[in-house]
C-alpha cells in the first residue's frame, strides 16, 4: 500500500472477443494513494523515471478478475462486476 498520496491516473481497457484487444478508457484520476482489496492473478510492476521533468511515475499493469476492487485513501472503492473486464493499468 502506498503511505503518501501522489497524482493517480487508473486506466481500464475492455479486451474484445476477436481480437483480444480493446480500447483504453479513463475512469479516474485524483490526488490519493490507493491500496489494492482482494487482488488475484499475477501483478507485473514497472518503474519509470521522470519524463524529462521532476516528478517520478510508477505503473502497476496486471490482469483484473470479475470481483475485484480498488479502495482509494480518500474513501471511494472502484470494482467491475462483468465477466470480461480486460486488463487494468493504475499509474501513479
Amino acid at each position: 500500500m502506498a503511505t503518501d498520496a501522489y497524482p493517480v491516473q487508473l486506466l481500464h481497457r475492455q479486451a474484445t472477443a476477436a481480437t483480444g484487444g480493446g480500447q483504453w478508457h479513463n475512469l479516474v484520476a485524483a490526488y490519493a494513494a490507493v491500496r489494492f482489496l482482494r487482488p488475484q492473478g499475477r501483478s507485473l510492476v514497472l518503474y519509470s523515471g521522470p519524463d524529462g521533468g521532476a516528478q517520478q511515475r510508477i505503473v502497476f499493469a496486471y490482469p483484473i478478475l470479475p470481483g475485484d476492487a480498488f479502495e482509494r485513501m480518500d474513501g471511494e472503492t472502484l470494482s467491475w462486476e462483468e465477466p470480461e473486464c480486460g486488463d487494468e493499468t493504475y499509474e501513479m
